[in-house]
């Protein structure tokens, strides 16, 4: 699977790495991302569960997963230069805590985080950890402003029916984080219009692509707001030749996985 994020005329491409299933393990991972560092990839990126179940069709049935910011950790470790991205980080973490962690990496690798968000897709995995009742929209939206109110202030409050805190500080602050809201549904590039994020989907054809853009740049430009950055996570397989990579595509597969 490869991630290409275009930002303006600007095309930069990204692999997700092999932290799950049949394929993880320790130099998969490490050795994959200073690889990919080495060959002049743009970025490597992880995904979240909490409760992993793979994918019917597209995924072995192995549910080995090593966890999301654990591997972000490492992966910064050992690399110098090359963005680590998450698409997505779900919000099963308490956002004081995904600040703390997210903190911590920034400070030991420096500017390098892409942080792609979204509201997951399973509902067993947000009743597993006591979120089941939980608008994940609203959990959501409230998580990315208590995350941009950490790095603004470093001290920050927050009220609401899902949060309630009162001046609590985190040190190191999560830097300069770029935010992304990862969906491809028609609400998730409004939201990334109105709150002044990137949009990330997947599990979308470029010519829907294109059609939100279009709506999202009326829509910026009515309000006067900035055009968000756009990504696309894309299911890829690499062959010898075009038509060979073609003939190994899980199409069947592919479009359970895109429709449950």
């Amino acid at each position: 699977m490869f991630l290409v994020a275009r930002q303006d005329r600007t095309v930069k491409f990204g692999i997700l790495l092999p932290h799950f299933g049949e394929y993880a393990s320790r130099s998969a991972v490490l050795d994959g991302a200073r690889l990919a560092e080495s060959v002049g990839f743009d970025s490597v990126f992880t995904r979240d569960h909490v409760v992993y179940e793979p994918h019917s069709g597209i995924e072995n049935e192995d549910t080995t997963f090593y966890d999301l910011l654990t591997t972000m950790a490492m992966v910064a470790a050992v690399t110098e230069r090359i963005t680590i991205g998450t698409a997505a980080l779900i919000p099963y973490r308490h956002p004081i805590n995904m600040a703390r962690s997210l903190g911590t990496i920034t400070a030991m690798s420096g500017d390098r985080l892409l942080l792609g968000l979204g509201t997951g897709r399973f509902d067993r995995e947000f009743e597993a950890v006591g979120l089941g009742d939980v608008p994940r929209v609203e959990m959501l939206k409230e998580t990315i402003q208590i995350l941009r109110s950490f790095v603004d202030d470093g001290v920050t409050s927050h009220h609401s029916d899902i949060f309630e805190f009162s001046d609590v500080s985190v040190v190191p602050v999560p830097s300069k984080l770029s935010i992304w809201w990862c969906s491809g549904t028609p609400a998730s590039a409004r939201i990334a219009v109105d709150l002044g994020l990137g949009w990330l989907p997947g599990r979308i054809t470029l010519d829907t692509i294109r059609l939100r853009r279009q709506r999202m740049a009326e829509r910026s430009a009515a309000a006067s707001l900035a055009m968000p950055r756009i990504g696309v996570v894309a299911p890829t397989r690499i062959g010898s030749s075009r038509e060979e990579a073609i003939e190994s595509v899980n199409l069947e597969g592919l479009l359970k996985w895109a429709n449950d």
